[in-house]
C-alpha cells in the first residue's frame, strides 16, 4: 500500500539491501586497516633508514617517510569516518 504522495514514499529494504549495506561497512573498516598497515609501515621503515643510513640524501629521505607515515595514518582516519557518516546517512534513510 503506497501513500497518496510518492515523494514521501520510501521502499521497505530487502535482506539484498541489508546485506549490501554490511558488506560496504566491512570494505570502509578493511580500507581504514590498508591505510593503518601503509602508515606503519612507512614509519618503520623510515626510522630504520635512519638507523642505518648515514648522512646525505638517504638520510633526508628516510626523514620524510615518518611524516608521510604519520599523514597517510591521519588522512585515512578522516576518509574512514567521512565514509562511516554517509554510509549512516544512507542506511537511515532506509529505515
Amino acid at each position: 500500500m503506497q501513500p497518496s504522495d510518492p515523494d514521501t514514499f520510501t521502499p521497505k529494504p530487502t535482506i539484498s539491501d541489508r546485506l549490501a549495506s554490511e558488506r560496504t561497512i566491512l570494505a570502509n573498516e578493511r580500507t581504514l586497516l590498508a591505510y593503518s598497515r601503509t602508515a606503519l609501515a612507512l614509519v618503520v621503515s623510515g626510522m630504520g633508514f635512519i638507523e642505518f643510513s648515514g648522512p646525505g640524501l638517504l638520510r633526508f629521505i628516510s626523514l620524510l617517510f615518518i611524516p608521510l607515515g604519520l599523514g597517510t595514518f591521519l588522512f585515512g582516519v578522516f576518509r574512514f569516518f567521512k565514509k562511516k557518516k554517509e554510509i549512516n546517512r544512507q542506511r537511515h534513510q532506509w529505515h
